[in-house]
């Protein structure tokens, strides 16, 4: 082929044995102008090749173009090589429906296969891409779907997404190699429809600054990364190993987001959002997750968000671990653990419904404001401590009935204390009329204002063993008449 060749109003057929040799900045180009077709015959034995006519070096001529109109054009067995471009692929589709299989693609520059948002392939299977630079594939996200299995590729070489939406359902395979994304990959379900991103056991993406992943903002959508001890997910960074290198995840109020067997290492790039973020509406559920060297780990913003599932998750190097709010805390479950130095706060906020807060061993649990139950029962199990922040106060019963179960032993009491270590620090725990059925054992008060425990005359119920630690003034405050029993105050 001494210049470009054009296939226009019919179908080119290549036969396998078949060898093409393009000249320099020469180009293949099907369906520009007129419907037409590229049909590859090769095999394994006899190969279609695609190379150069002159130098044996990467660009010297430009590539194949499946331009839109060559819908359903089919690649079987072709070797292309020595061609592409520094900033397009040596094999550009544009074309819906498109098969590539059995192909080898080697000694390229830019890109070995490059996608447009319009095209799509119905087989991506089992090609191998050799010295084609650090990408093999340039797609955006809504074309991923369409990789397929088999397919091999150099170990530096990455496939490269910069962004796009998601409408419908699509399973993206585990290709051996990262993902890297440059901008937000937008999950949402149209006209009144959920689509739903699926991630296969093993797959890596890589973000850069601005990459993230939004699930369900507009439309309904689902998130499912479900991984496996052996072959975890990973969500990484493609620019650097530090925290807050990537913006993070983001299960908005019409997404749902299923995580297990994750690891999110140096994201959270806005500490108030985390490198995981569910807001709203939106269904939670995250378990055997690993949360590494992140700014702030998951945060649950907003009393609406159903946690389904949060436990034996691991938090590393990620000091601000959790932030959720009161009336969500219940859904956060055991086997978490953290390392030194790790804060879980709690926003302030009404307790609603039935809850019981589990033990986070390793964090400091941080109450970072007014903290209510009113229209359920709270129960902490042995062993709990919440911090409260300065001037906040911890109350049961004020507006709803509710109660306070919180059952310590000597060995473990139930700790109330303020973030900061002086007399005054919070106001103390108060049981308002509406406050039956209480059953408090060993509870520890610390650094509160005078009186630490205020029980109002309706109030009900039994604190056996109080102990107040640096408190100021009065300990306990109830009127003579009150039916609430306080046993073995110090």
């Amino acid at each position: 082929m001494t210049a470009t060749y054009k296939v226009g109003g019919g179908t080119l057929t290549l036969e396998a044995g078949t060898t093409l040799e393009f000249a320099d900045g020469a180009e293949l180009q099907v369906g520009y102008y007129d419907s037409a077709k590229l049909i590859v015959q090769g095999t394994k034995e006899a190969p279609v090749t695609m190379t150069s006519k002159g130098d044996k070096a990467a660009g010297v001529w430009k590539g194949v173009r499946l331009y839109s109109k060559a819908a359903r054009s089919s690649i079987t067995g072709l070797v292309l090589e020595y061609a592409g471009e520094d900033k397009d692929g040596a094999l550009k589709v544009e074309a819906p429906d498109v098969r590539i299989e059995q192909s080898t693609f080697q000694h390229l520059k830019g890109a070995g296969v490059v996608a447009s948002r319009d095209a799509s392939f119905a087989a991506f299977t089992d090609n191998s891409f050799t010295d084609v630079g650090k990408i093999a594939i340039r797609l955006p996200a809504n074309v991923v779907g369409g990789l397929g299995i088999g397919n091999s590729y150099d170990e530096a070489a990455r496939i490269v997404v910069p962004g796009g939406d998601i409408g419908d359902d699509a399973h993206w395979l585990s290709q051996g190699v990262a993902i890297q994304v440059g901008g937000d990959i937008k999950v949402s379900g149209q006209d009144g429809a959920r689509a739903k991103l699926s991630l296969d056991p093993g797959t890596r993406l890589e973000f850069g600054g601005s990459g993230r992943i939004v699930n369900g903002y507009y439309g309904e959508a689902t998130l499912e990364a479900r991984g496996t001890k052996d072959k975890p997910i990973v969500f990484a960074s493609s620019d650097r190993e530090e925290a807050g290198a990537w913006r993070g995840i983001l299960i908005a109020a019409k997404g749902e987001g299923n995580f297990e067997h994750v690891e999110f290492h140096h994201g959270g790039k806005d500490d108030k959002d985390g490198v995981l973020k569910a807001d709203g509406a939106a269904r939670l559920s995250v378990e055997h997750c690993t949360f590494n060297e992140n700014t702030t780990g998951v945060v649950m913003r907003g009393d609406k968000l159903t946690v389904t599932k949060f436990a034996n998750n691991t938090f590393t190097k990620t000091p601000n671990s959790v932030r959720v709010h009161a009336d969500v805390a219940g859904g956060v479950g055991e086997g978490n653990t953290y390392d030194a130095g790790s804060i879980f706060e709690i926003a302030a906020g009404t307790v609603t419904s039935d809850a019981t807060w589990a033990l986070q061993p390793g964090a400091e649990v941080r109450v970072e404001g007014n903290l209510h139950v009113s229209g359920g029962k709270l129960e902490l199990p042995a062993g709990t401590t919440l911090a409260f922040r300065d001037g906040a106060k911890m109350t049961i019963g004020y507006y709803d009935p509710a109660s306070l179960i919180a059952l310590g032993t000597a060995d473990k009491p139930v700790t109330f204390t303020g973030q900061r270590d002086e007399a005054g620090a919070w106001k103390g725990l108060v049981f308002h009329n509406k406050a039956g059925g209480n059953d408090v054992k060993n509870l520890v008060l610390r650094n509160t204002d005078a009186p630490a425990l205020k029980i109002e005359k309706s109030a009900g119920g039994t604190i056996d063993g109080l102990k107040c630690e640096t408190c100021t003034g009065e300990v306990v405050k109830k009127p003579e008449d009150s039916a609430f029993e306080v046993k073995n105050a110090q």
